[in-house]
């Protein structure tokens, strides 16, 4: 079985949370970390008991420019400081085990990446040793088919993850600012950072990504997007190869469906259409 969830614009987040509790086939919502900066609306999903799979952009602003700033500058404890607070706020008002954060990584010039990667990856083991009292997955997105020929943002991605998974354990860092923080529970965990892998449905029909890049183990969450105002669509019969393919590939991350430009009228609709594709995806696991 494959968990299913569906992007919520905060903007209209309250007819989203109507949207997903008319139904009981999706797993739970993905919304924007500004809705876990609020707390109206990050108490709106606690109280209505509805589960958040994923926050996107867990950086607001520039993440590339944060992440380019020395470690042991004040602006980048503050950042480490934020980013604990959100995750920490985001997995006890929804139960977030998974936060994304988007790097830029095309926009790194070749001759500065070997210094970028080892500062990233660096922050990135930091952020990793979070005292959270959960696993947690970082993800770093990725675009398939390649945002244009000569990308490198998915060799680069897989390079961070290789490095940032095998640092030595990191000892959070008390001037991060959380030591007035309520304590938290200790439990042994094993945070990762991953790929997490957005499409569009144009992109053909279970193209060889995992195979012909050997990257599935390191795939957090594999998105759809579609403008439903532009009339575009995910169609049953591909989501059903696609539910069928990443089950006997033993695929052990979520997948995510992201209508784009929706209509307020249609977000019930929509909605609705996605839960018949996330029963595609809710298969028993075979024995």
């Amino acid at each position: 079985m494959i968990k299913t969830g569906i992007f919520a614009d905060s903007a209209r987040l309250n007819a989203w949370i109507d949207a997903f509790k008319a139904q009981n086939v999706i797993s739970g919502l993905a919304c924007q970390a500004e809705v876990f900066e609020d707390q109206g609306m990050a108490r709106k999903l606690m109280c209505d008991s509805i589960p958040c799979m994923h926050v996107d952009e867990l950086i607001s602003g520039d993440a590339l420019s944060v992440f380019k700033i020395a470690e042991d500058t004040g602006a980048t404890k503050a950042m480490l400081a934020n980013v604990f607070r959100l995750m920490n706020g985001a997995f006890h008002s929804s139960g977030v085990h998974s936060f994304s954060l988007p790097l830029g990584l095309d926009r790194i010039e070749e001759a500065d990446w070997p210094d970028f990667r080892e500062r990233v990856a660096g922050l990135l083991s930091k952020l990793l040793a979070a005292p959270m009292p959960h696993d947690f997955t970082l993800e770093l997105p990725v675009h398939f088919p390649r945002p244009f020929p000569a990308s490198r943002e998915l060799e680069r991605a897989l390079e961070l993850c290789g490095m940032a998974n095998c640092m030595p354990g990191e000892k959070w860092d008390e001037s991060y600012g959380i030591a007035e923080m309520p304590p938290l529970v200790n439990v042994v965990h094993e945070p990762r950072l991953a790929l997490a892998v957005h499409m569009r449905p144009d992109d053909g029909v279970m193209p060889d990504l995992f195979e012909e890049h050997d990257i599935l183990g390191s795939v957090n969450s594999l998105s759809f997007h579609y403008d439903v105002e532009a009339g575009e669509t995910l169609f049953d019969d591909e989501q059903a190869m696609w539910a069928t393919n990443l089950g006997g590939l033993s695929y052990a991350g979520s997948v995510v469906f992201r209508p784009l430009s929706c209509p307020d009228g249609r977000i019930m609709e929509i909605c609705s259409d996605a839960a018949e594709w996330a029963a595609l995806y809710n298969q028993p696991d075979e024995e």
